[in-house]
């Protein structure tokens, strides 16, 4: 929010997306006074369906890349010389 000119206030938004904004103005009632109402409503509807189908497939995608990860780290240790046998602990009698 900022101040454009001597008594105009401009309210700029950065969206992620399109809009159809809807503005109307509201009278004063009881203790409010004049104001101004902004409806930003999607320019294209999200299909509700759609999206949680997006959703799961993007979940799975990440999945998938978390094995294939742990997967090829698994292989890269099996390529690797083996190191010396762990130390076996003696007990003192």
């Amino acid at each position: 929010m900022g101040q454009n000119q001597p008594r105009v206030v401009r309210l700029v938004l950065d969206l992620k997306q399109s809009i159809a904004p809807q503005l109307f103005t509201l009278s004063p009632v009881a203790a409010y006074q004049h104001r101004l109402v902004f409806d930003l409503y999607p320019a294209q509807e999200r299909d509700p369906l759609l999206a949680l189908i997006r959703d799961k497939e993007q979940a799975e995608q990440k999945a998938a890349k978390a094995v294939q990860d742990a997967l090829g780290e698994f292989i890269g240790k099996m390529n690797q010389p083996p190191g010396p046998p762990p130390r076996r602990r003696q007990c003192r009698p």
